[in-house]
């Protein structure tokens, strides 16, 4: 399973890189941008993404609509826990940053065995 990381910030990039290798996971990206992203999905289809939800002076709303639109699965990412991404994505899952082993592990176990056409809810 490849997994893309969307994420503006280096360092927590590298992080999530490293965790989804020691998890199994092939990795795509990291992108930093919205082009960056979209480029990698359509360049080789992801089984899920971790979507960064600000990046740099952007928002990833573009990503988001593009990865809902195809069902491809995400979890969205953020620095902020009051921090959404837009009306209508509420029910996706998010990660408030930095990002445990355990925690990614559990969200991407749950996200991954979920029906296609399932909304999925996490606490």
């Amino acid at each position: 399973m490849r997994i893309l990381v969307v994420e503006d910030e280096w360092l927590i990039a590298d992080a999530l890189v490293g965790i989804l290798q020691s998890l199994g996971y092939s990795v795509l990206g990291p992108a930093a941008t919205v082009d960056q992203a979209l480029a990698f999905i359509t360049q080789e289809r992801p089984g899920a993404v971790l979507l960064d939800i600000g990046l740099g002076e952007s928002d990833s709303l573009p990503v988001a609509q593009f990865l809902a639109r195809e069902r491809i699965p995400f979890v969205l990412l953020s620095g902020h826990v009051s921090e959404g991404l837009a009306q209508g994505y509420e029910s996706y899952p998010l990660i408030t940053k930095p990002v445990s082993e355990a925690v990614l592990r559990a969200h991407l176990t749950t996200l991954l065995s979920a029906a296609p056409d399932q909304q999925i809810e996490l606490g």
